[in-house]
C-alpha cells in the first residue's frame, strides 16, 4: 500500500514501464504487445518495453505480473484464455484473477478460431464434416496447440453439440499442428484464423468454418459455426491489466494512452490485419464489466462440458 501511495504522490512515469507478454516472441500476441508498447511510448513520453515470459499457457507470465509492485511500472498484456479460461482449466493457479489484477483496457476483440481440414478430406463444409464424423465415430482427428486450451475446448464443444466423436491430437506448437494436418496425419486443425490464413490461400488447408458470430472480412467463404449450430460463438480478445492496488490515476492515464493508440488509423489497420477489432473507447470500468462477463461465459461452458480443473 505504501508503494501505491508513493507512486500517486510522485510524477508518473519517471522511468521505463514493463509490459509482460506471457508468450514467446514472434507470435501474434507478442506482435500486438510490441505494436501497442511502441506507440504508447511515443504518446506518454516514456519507454514502454515488452518482456516475454512464456510458459504454462501464459500462467508463468501472468503470475509474474500479479507479484509485481503495484506502482504502474509493470503491466500485463494477456489473451482471453489467460484472463478467463485458465480459471476453469487449472486447479491451482499462483494468482487470483479476480483479486490480483486491476483492469486497464480491453485492447481489441473479435479474434476467431477456424476449423481447417486436410484438402483431400471429403468435407467442404461444416455440415459435411459433421455428417462424415457420424459415419466414422472416433476416427476423425483434429490437431490443436496445447499452449492454448481454447482450441481443445472448442473441439470438445463442437463434438458435444453436433453429436459426434472426434479425437484431439495435441501439439506443442501451432506450426507442428499445421504441418501434420497439411500432411494428412490429422484430418483437421482448430486454430486461430490468422495462424492458417497463408496456408489456406496457398491451398494447403481448406478452412470450412469460424467461431465468430458473423462472417469475417476476407474470409466470407468460411461461414460461422453458429449457422450450423446456433449459439456457437467464441471470439478471442486481448487486454491490458495491472497488479491490484495500482493507483487509480495511473490506471486511468494508461487507459487513455491505449485509446490514443487504438484511434490511430495505422494502428487500427495493423490490428485488423491480425484479425482483431480495436476497442477505441475503452475505460477501466468497462474492462472490468467485460472481464466478469467473459468469466461467466466460460464458467457455463466448463459446466456444460464437465471440465474439472487439472
Amino acid at each position: 500500500m505504501l508503494a501505491a501511495t508513493s507512486a500517486s504522490a510522485q510524477p508518473w512515469p519517471t522511468r521505463p514501464i514493463k509490459l509482460i507478454a506471457p508468450v514467446s516472441a514472434g507470435i501474434a500476441t507478442d506482435v500486438m504487445a510490441r505494436m501497442l508498447s511502441e506507440r504508447m511510448s511515443r504518446s506518454m513520453g516514456q519507454q514502454i518495453y515488452v518482456e516475454n515470459v512464456p510458459g504454462a499457457s501464459g500462467t508463468i507470465g501472468t503470475a509474474a505480473a500479479a507479484r509485481a509492485v503495484p506502482d504502474g511500472y509493470t503491466l500485463l498484456f494477456a489473451t482471453s484464455g489467460m484472463l478467463s479460461t485458465n480459471k476453469f482449466l487449472f486447479k491451482s493457479l499462483p494468482f487470483d484473477l479476480d483479486r490480483d489484477f486491476t483492469p486497464v483496457s480491453v485492447v481489441c476483440t473479435g479474434t476467431a478460431f477456424a476449423i481447417s481440414v486436410y484438402p483431400a478430406l471429403p468435407a467442404r463444409s461444416l455440415p459435411e464434416l459433421i455428417a462424415l464424423a457420424k459415419t466414422k465415430p472416433g476416427q476423425l482427428t483434429y490437431a490443436t496447440d496445447i499452449s492454448s486450451g481454447l482450441a481443445g475446448i472448442i473441439g470438445d464443444l463442437l463434438s458435444r453439440r453436433a453429436g459426434i466423436a472426434m479425437v484431439q491430437v495435441p501439439y506443442k506448437t501451432t506450426a507442428q499442428a499445421i504441418q501434420d494436418t497439411m500432411a494428412g496425419n490429422t484430418d483437421l486443425i482448430i486454430s486461430a484464423t490468422q495462424s492458417v490464413e497463408g496456408f489456406v490461400r496457398a491451398g494447403k488447408l481448406r478452412r470450412i468454418a469460424i467461431t465468430a458470430a458473423h462472417p469475417i472480412l476476407g474470409m466470407e467463404d468460411s461461414p460461422p459455426i453458429a449457422e450450423t449450430l446456433p449459439g456457437f460463438n467464441f471470439e478471442g480478445w486481448f487486454a491490458v491489466v495491472a497488479p491490484a492496488g495500482t493507483p487509480r490515476d495511473v490506471v486511468t492515464r494508461l487507459s487513455l494512452a491505449i485509446n490514443v493508440v487504438l484511434n490511430d488509423p495505422e494502428a487500427a489497420t495493423r490490428l485488423s490485419e491480425l484479425g482483431c477489432a480495436p476497442n477505441k473507447d475503452g475505460t477501466p470500468e468497462l474492462a472490468a464489466v467485460f472481464l466478469e462477463r467473459e468469466r461467466e461465459l466460460w464458467r457455463g461452458i466448463a459446466q456444460e462440458l464437465g471440465i474439472k480443473p487439472q
